[in-house]
């Protein structure tokens, strides 16, 4: 007599009819979000359930949701999105998640909202911290930008989408260990670190910093700060052009090693001497580049990069208050912490434990609090 197959969906079915949908929230290239009221025992209310597609699966689940939901029960952080739940229902995975009313690119297009310097600081405050956390743990997020953090109705960040992320370190025998090879191909193109868009072999957490920076950028000026044009997309040449996107405004970048020429003329533009640099390499090292008026294009060792262009048009680095009209009304601290994360060299730029000290926080006006940066009943524009 022939056996009944299992139902595989069973679980599944069981735990979604603890659910019931209230809102589409959204879609991307693998997902989408709606809003549920939930009756389970462990997540009553309202929570928002990710669904994820089975387009590049492996055994019937998409690698990226699991990379996910591997990397989120590592972490637990007011300032992580919380996974209270997941579950396989018809051939895709469920992510219960926390309900979150937007995200930050929705803030910062929103011309309605104005974001004052102290609400800047609080929503960077938050997003740091969440991000040392993930850090702390020894993972990268490898996706940061405006979209991915999220806000709650409260007022509270949310760092998100975790499909990207990474550990991070070092692999070997520990007599001789080598840093651990990463494909670099994550990020998105806008806030995408310049060495992984020279393909480096190796990257560590500073690519979230560089990523870090474009997020303040654009809450300063309320739009992404490097910008491929559409015409070099096309033409399939993105990398060399978002490089060549970020060489308009920080300057072409430098390496000392085959051009020590050029290298002292940089060094000098911006007012720093070898010295200085030498310390900020080193963890803990000097938090501010005092009265930097101009960014640092020197990056050490960036011409042997495999994906560094072969020509690259030189461009001399743009005073900060002269890239943006609204970066001339910035204050000097915001812009001295911006210069410490859009760095072309990874080891000057400050990790997140650092840029949290940086005395842009302690400055008044003190960082407004999560309950003070969202009107009351804020929504995004449809």
């Amino acid at each position: 007599m022939p056996q009944s197959r299992p139902d595989a969906d069973q679980e599944g079915r069981n735990k979604l009819s603890f659910y019931t949908q209230k809102n589409y929230l959204g879609a991307g290239t693998f997902a989408e979000v709606s809003s549920y009221t939930s009756t389970a025992p462990s997540n009553p209310g309202v929570v928002a359930i990710k669904k994820v597609s089975r387009q590049h699966h492996l055994m019937g689940v998409n690698i990226g949701a699991i990379k996910e939901i591997q990397v989120l029960r590592e972490l637990d952080h007011v300032n992580v999105l919380s996974l209270r739940d997941v579950f396989c229902f018809g051939g895709r995975a469920h992510l219960v998640l926390e309900l979150c009313v937007g995200d930050l690119k929705d803030l910062a297009q929103d011309t309605r909202i104005p974001l004052p310097e102290a609400s800047i600081k609080g929503f960077m405050q938050q997003l740091l911290r969440g991000l040392s956390h993930v850090h702390s743990r020894r993972f990268m997020h490898r996706d940061i930008k405006t979209e991915n953090i999220l806000l709650t109705g409260e007022g509270v960040l949310k760092l998100a989408d975790f499909g990207l992320a990474a550990p991070f370190g070092w692999i070997g025998d520990g007599v001789s260990p080598t840093p651990r090879p990463l494909h670099y191909e994550v990020a998105t193109l806008g806030y995408r670190a310049p060495e992984l868009l020279c393909r480096g072999a190796t990257h560590g957490p500073a690519i979230d910093m560089w990523s870090v920076g474009c997020v303040l950028a654009e809450l300063l000026i309320r739009q992404n700060i490097f910008r491929c044009t559409e015409e070099r997309q096309r033409e399939g040449r993105q990398e060399e052009g978002q490089l060549s996107e970020i060489a308009k405004l920080l300057g072409s970048p430098v390496d000392p090693m085959t051009d020590p020429t050029a290298a002292r003329k940089a060094l000098g533009l911006s007012g720093l001497r070898e010295e200085d640099l030498e310390a900020m390499a080193v963890p803990g090292g000097p938090q501010r580049l005092v009265g930097l008026s101009t960014p640092v294009p020197l990056w050490p060792g960036c011409s042997f990069l495999p994906g560094f262009p072969a020509s690259i048009d030189p461009s001399p680095p743009q005073p900060w208050r002269a890239m943006h009209p609204l970066f001339a009304a910035a204050s000097p601290l915001a812009l001295d912490l911006l210069s410490r994360l859009l760095l072309y060299d990874p080891s000057l730029r400050l990790t997140a434990d650092e840029a949290l000290s940086h005395p842009f926080f302690q400055a008044h006006p003190p960082p407004v609090l999560p309950s003070g940066l969202l009107p009351r009943g804020w929504a995004p524009k449809k």
